[in-house]
């Protein structure tokens, strides 16, 4: 799913990505470097909070190359 969306992006877009922990965020950010240009993205960590025993992230994801 996020594959489809990392695809469609156009130069200088962002795709904003709602996490839990369990999504692992670092596999997360590698598994997108691995997969297209290192280069290629931008990452931002914009909110991370505790709600009902879950701890949330949203990172933006930018193309910049």
């Amino acid at each position: 799913m996020i594959d489809s969306g990392i695809e469609l992006l156009a130069l200088g877009g962002s795709l904003y990505l709602f996490l839990i922990f369990e999504n692992n965020l670092e596999s997360i950010i590698k598994g997108i470097n691995s997969k297209y240009n290192k280069k290629e993205f931008k990452f931002e960590l914009l909110a991370t909070q505790r709600k009902y025993n879950e701890l949330q992230y949203v990172l933006k994801c930018k193309r910049v190359n």
